[in-house]
């Protein structure tokens, strides 16, 4: 896989941009009603990664979720009336163990809480997308806004209990790293399907009509020596797979049982 010029060029933007948006940011951090959130600007950052990332929804949908629920979990342990999603709780069978005694609230509860959604969106967006074929921009941009915010991403420790905010992100993340590792999306071996095959073969669309076509009503791949996604990247020719058709068995947020299909 190569990325194209023009999304070489749009990635470079985004990225000075970034850290433009990043770099205005930083001179406050006293939460006053002219700087965004910490929250939203690690949002701004997935968002961005996500644009210079293959063109993949469904996989884009869960990084957006999983992002949301790992800075809602670092927020929450703050707070005495909300109740965290996945910190101390079992969620499609997995436990993330956490002693709610041990947070590290300091002396400013709202500094620390934003140190700890910082560190947690980081080290999940650092692991999202580490195989990005953008990941030396997407990288780049995640270290500057940690940097800008004013913490050390050398702080690698997950050991809360000793009063560290970065140590509760980046439990946080773990935890919801390897509740990722077991949720049906696959992730380990790169979202592909484990089952799913297309029961119509691959269409060349240079070559006049569809005379191997077999069950009309059923997706069907095409053939192609190239493909350049709606990044800008280009992926190496034959069929591309379909996209998602097994993510009926992905642990969802908001659809029940019966909304499922496989």
């Amino acid at each position: 896989m190569k990325t194209s010029l023009f999304s070489q060029r749009k990635g470079w933007a985004v990225l000075v941009a970034l850290i433009f948006l990043f770099t205005g940011c930083h001179s406050d951090r006293s939460g006053s009603d002219n700087t965004p959130s910490v929250a939203r600007q690690w949002n701004e950052a997935l968002l961005a990664a996500i644009r210079v990332d293959l063109a993949r929804p469904t996989v884009h949908s869960r990084n957006l979720f999983h992002t949301s629920m790992a800075m809602y979990d670092a927020w929450a342990v703050f707070d005495g009336v909300a109740s965290t999603y996945l910190l101390g709780k079992t969620v499609d069978g997995y436990y993330c163990a956490f002693n709610s005694t041990n947070v590290p609230f300091g002396e400013n509860k709202e500094s620390v809480r934003r140190e700890a959604i910082s560190f947690a969106a980081y080290r999940l967006l650092t692991h999202r997308f580490k195989n990005s074929p953008s990941v030396s921009l997407t990288q780049a941009a995640f270290n500057a806004l940690l940097a800008n915010l004013g913490y050390n991403a050398a702080i690698t420790t997950t050991d809360y209990t000793s009063g560290s905010a970065a140590a509760l992100g980046n439990y946080t993340a773990q935890c919801v790293i390897a509740y990722g590792l077991q949720d049906g999306a696959n992730e380990q071996r790169f979202y592909v399907n484990n089952a799913y095959r297309p029961v119509n073969d691959p269409l060349a669309p240079t070559s006049p009509g569809n005379p191997d076509i077999i069950d009309l009503n059923r997706w069907q791949p095409l053939s192609l020596a190239s493909f350049i996604d709606q990044s800008g990247n280009t992926l190496p020719g034959s069929a591309l797979e379909f996209l998602g058709a097994e993510w009926g068995r992905v642990s969802p947020f908001a659809l029940t049982a019966v909304d499922r299909t496989i």
